[in-house]
C-alpha cells in the first residue's frame, strides 16, 4: 500500500470516531417540527391516570305515578248473602223486630204537607238517610257525580209522607205505567206487617211494591204512582199523591201514600219492613234500568227480609 492511500484512510478513521462521538450526546439534537399527537401524548403519560371510555349510558326518564283514582267505597249487591234472621214469625204487636239494615226514623207531623215537591214544610221533622247501595247495575254507576240520593219520610193519622233529593247527571224518563222502573224514578217496598211475617222469604198480601215516577215535563206527562204488588191491586194509583221539583243537576220528588190504601192503622212504634230505592236510566234513546241504588244494602224483590225496616216515632 503507498503512502498516499494510508495517510487517507487514517483521516477517514478519525472522522467516523468523531461522528459517532456526537451521537451519543455530546451534540445537541435537532429540533422536531410539528406538534405531538395529542392521543398518544397523553396515552404514554404515566402522570395521570389512564382515560377509559365511559360506556353510553342512558339516563332513566323518572317514572311518573298514575294519578289516585278514588274508588267508590264498595258495596253490597243482589248476589251478597243476606244475614241470617230466626225461622220462626215474631208475632209481638208494636214491637221492633229487627231486620238487617238501619232502623230508618219516621217522624210525625201534626198539619198535612202540600204535596209540591219541595217537602221544605216537614225536612225538618224527619231524618235523612242515604242510598248508598247500588244493588242493581252496578257495571252501569260510574260514581256519586254520576247518581246519589238521600230519603226521609214522615206521618200523620191519614197518611205515609216520602221525599227524595237525587242528584242525576242526566234525567231521562219516557216509560210510564208498569214500565216506569225504566226510566228515572223511585220505588219503595213495603211490608206492612213485619212482625207477623218476619221471617218469611217471599212476597205475600202484606207486601207492597210501588212505583214513583216525575213523569217527564218536556213531553207534558204528568207525575205517577204505579203498584206493581200485590198483583190483584196492580195498576196506576190515583190516590197516591206525587210532585217534583227539577232543579240543576238535581230532582226532588215528594208523595203522599193513604195508609188505608196499606191496610195499616198507624200508631207511635209501629215498625213496617222498608226499603226506599231509585233507579237511574241515562239512555234517552231506549227505556231500560240501568241502575238502582237502595237503602236496602242486601235488596231482593222477591225476598222481603232483605228490605230493611222503619218505624213511626212522634
Amino acid at each position: 500500500m503507498s503512502k498516499t492511500i494510508k495517510v487517507m484512510a487514517a483521516l477517514l478513521l478519525a472522522a467516523f470516531f468523531t461522528a459517532a462521538c456526537s451521537l451519543l450526546g455530546n451534540g445537541t439534537p435537532a429540533p422536531v417540527s410539528g406538534t405531538p399527537n395529542a392521543t398518544l401524548t397523553a396515552l404514554f403519560d404515566l402522570s395521570k391516570p389512564p382515560v377509559t371510555a365511559q360506556p353510553n349510558l342512558v339516563t332513566a326518564t323518572s317514572i311518573v305515578p298514575l294519578p289516585t283514582v278514588v274508588q267508590p267505597t264498595p258495596v253490597p249487591v243482589t248476589t251478597s248473602t243476606p244475614p241470617v234472621l230466626p225461622t220462626t214469625a215474631v208475632k209481638t204487636p208494636g214491637a221492633a223486630q229487627a231486620r238487617s239494615g238501619t232502623l230508618m226514623k219516621v217522624g210525625f207531623l201534626t198539619t198535612a204537607p202540600t204535596i209540591d215537591g219541595s217537602w221544605s214544610e216537614w225536612r225538618d221533622k224527619t231524618t235523612l238517610y242515604p242510598l248508598a247501595s247500588v244493588v242493581w247495575g252496578a257495571r252501569n254507576w260510574t260514581d256519586q257525580t254520576d247518581l246519589q240520593a238521600s230519603y226521609g219520610a214522615a206521618w200523620d193519622d191519614t197518611n205515609l209522607y216520602v221525599g227524595f233529593k237525587i242528584f242525576d247527571d242526566k234525567y231521562v224518563q219516557n216509560a210510564t205505567g208498569k214500565d216506569l222502573y225504566k226510566g228515572d224514578s223511585v220505588e219503595l217496598l213495603i211490608d206492612t206487617n213485619l212482625n207477623g211475617d218476619l221471617a218469611v222469604q217471599q212476597l205475600n198480601s202484606d207486601d207492597f211494591q210501588v212505583g214513583l215516577s216525575c213523569g217527564n215535563p218536556e213531553k207534558g206527562v204528568a207525575p205517577e204512582a204505579y203498584l206493581w204488588f200485590p198483583s190483584g191491586k196492580e195498576g196506576s194509583k190515583t190516590s197516591y199523591k206525587v210532585a217534583c221539583v227539577f232543579e240543576s243537576g238535581l230532582y226532588r220528588v215528594e208523595a203522599s201514600i193513604p195508609w188505608e190504601k196499606l191496610g195499616v192503622s198507624p200508631s207511635k212504634d209501629l215498625t213496617l219492613g222498608f226499603a226506599a230505592s231509585v233507579n237511574d236510566n241515562d239512555d234517552a234513546s231506549q227505556n231500560v234500568q240501568q241502575t238502582m241504588l237502595s237503602t236496602a244494602p242486601y235488596r231482593v224483590l222477591t225476598d222481603p227480609t232483605t228490605w230493611g225496616w222503619m218505624t213511626l216515632v212522634k
